[in-house]
């Protein structure tokens, strides 16, 4: 992604898509033969962050590259900071509410459970999470690349990772 240009966002995109079904299948495997372990949920969160990480770098160079504005710095810079410090929190959560390092757990014991102090946040994670989740997440990357769109991605990192006005 990082060379910019509709291909390499495509086979960025694909390679993405391709990342995440292999993640996916890896962890179906492991709890099928019974080799779950919080070593192993740890790993794999740090490995799909880091690919998001990954993704957003090569993205915010890439997009430089194909637009020209130095603008994309300043959207992918904020983008990755929001982005780390929001899963920074949930694994701060994780480590000193639960017995699980999956972020799957903290929708399960935070999430779902939290009602009325933050009505407006609350309502835009519960109805927005599941755009975040990375199946879903790295398609939606794959079809926007297809599209020829990639490139404005990181402006849309940018607002969804924003604070709301109302927080």
């Amino acid at each position: 992604m990082a060379g910019g240009g509709y291909m390499n966002f495509l086979v960025g995109a694909a390679l993405f898509q391709a990342a995440s079904i292999v993640d996916g299948v890896d962890g179906e495997i492991a709890k099928l033969s019974f080799r779950c372990s919080r070593f192993g949920q740890y790993i794999d969160t740090i490995s799909d962050n880091l690919a998001l990480a990954s993704l957003l770098v090569g993205l915010t160079i890439g997009a430089h590259r194909t637009l020209g504005t130095n603008s994309i710095f300043v959207a992918g810079g904020l983008s990755i900071i929001l982005t780390g410090v929001i899963i920074a929190l949930m694994m701060r959560y994780l480590r000193r509410h639960t017995n699980s390092a999956s972020l799957v757990t903290f929708d399960k014991e935070y999430l779902q459970k939290r009602t009325c102090e933050h009505r407006f946040v609350m309502g835009y994670l519960r109805y927005t999470k599941h755009f975040a989740k990375k199946d879903i997440f790295s398609f939606i990357i794959l079809a926007v690349a297809a599209a020829g769109l990639l490139q404005y991605w990181i402006y849309f990192c940018l607002l969804y990772t924003s604070p709301s006005p109302r927080d």
